[in-house]
């Protein structure tokens, strides 16, 4: 009795031991559009390039499986899962091409952007914030035609000088550039003889006395400025009063540059010699 208990436990044990060790063995082929695609398992690793033939092991119980990433460069990297294996198959996987993308910082932020081909057509992108606009601005992600290599970058924030820059593309990459932007600080100089004259702009006021050389802010240039968009002007009319006690006041309409050296202005003031108390 004892021995017949002891030969069915092992022939259990027996086949217990069969079943855990037998191995489940399948041919997985893989193919992919485009070839030459490079397939990584996450237990079994590096696997080769498309199209290849990967043996799929299961033991006991279990059915084989493997998680695939697929990769290849200019293509977006895709992940795949086939589980339970039970049979030799093969698998077909699609790569998409990788977007081509364009970030521009600029310093400071938010700059209006705006991009022109070879010829000066300007270009349009998908903005991939999804936000509707009429402008594309700095500090954000662009998606871009595949097609473009070298293209004229312009950059333009109000007080800044406009930033013209050539710049190189690369297919399905995101490209990243970063600009300082320079402030526009234009230089109102006026001399006088004599020296000592008080200086005026009809809009702006009194600007102060000879030798002057004063700085004229973005928003003096806003308020001087004769267009709605003062990012579209280059420069302004300065109507100038030049006067100093004992002299004839002098009255000058003034060209000045917003984004140019501008020349000192001279003005000779002419002695009053009609009135009592005039200088002699």
């Amino acid at each position: 009795m004892m021995g017949s208990r002891k030969k069915k436990i092992c022939i259990l044990s027996l086949l217990s031991f069969l079943l855990v060790s037998c191995t489940k063995e399948y041919i997985v082929t893989i193919k992919s559009d485009p070839d030459n695609v490079r397939v990584y398992d996450v237990r079994l690793g590096e696997l080769g390039y498309t199209n290849l033939d990967v043996q799929a092991e299961g033991r006991g119980s279990e059915y084989p499986m493997l998680n695939l990433t697929f990769s290849k460069e200019g293509y977006v990297e895709k992940k795949l899962d086939i589980l339970k294996i039970k049979n030799d198959q093969t698998v077909m996987v699609t790569l998409h091409s990788a977007p081509t993308y364009l970030y521009v910082e600029s310093i400071p932020s938010s700059a209006k952007i705006k991009m022109f081909n070879k010829e000066g057509t300007q270009l349009t992108f998908i903005d991939t914030s999804k936000i509707t606009r009429k402008d594309y601005f700095a500090n954000s992600r662009y998606q871009v035609a595949h097609d473009l290599d070298k293209v004229m970058l312009q950059l333009m924030h109000q007080g800044y000088k406009t930033l013209t820059k050539e710049i190189t593309i690369e297919a399905h990459k995101e490209n990243r550039f970063s600009f300082q932007l320079e402030k526009v600080k234009p230089v109102l100089k006026v001399n006088s003889i004599p020296n000592g004259a008080e200086v005026y702009e009809r809009t702006l006021g009194f600007l102060g006395r000879t030798p002057l050389a004063l700085n004229i802010n973005w928003n003096q240039l806003i308020r001087l400025s004769q267009k709605y968009d003062v990012m579209n002007t280059v420069d302004v009319n300065l109507q100038l009063h030049v006067k100093k006690q004992g002299y004839k006041e002098k009255e000058l309409v003034q060209g000045f540059q917003l984004y140019n050296h501008n020349p000192a202005v001279w003005v000779t003031l002419e002695k009053e010699t009609d009135k009592p108390g005039a200088n002699k």
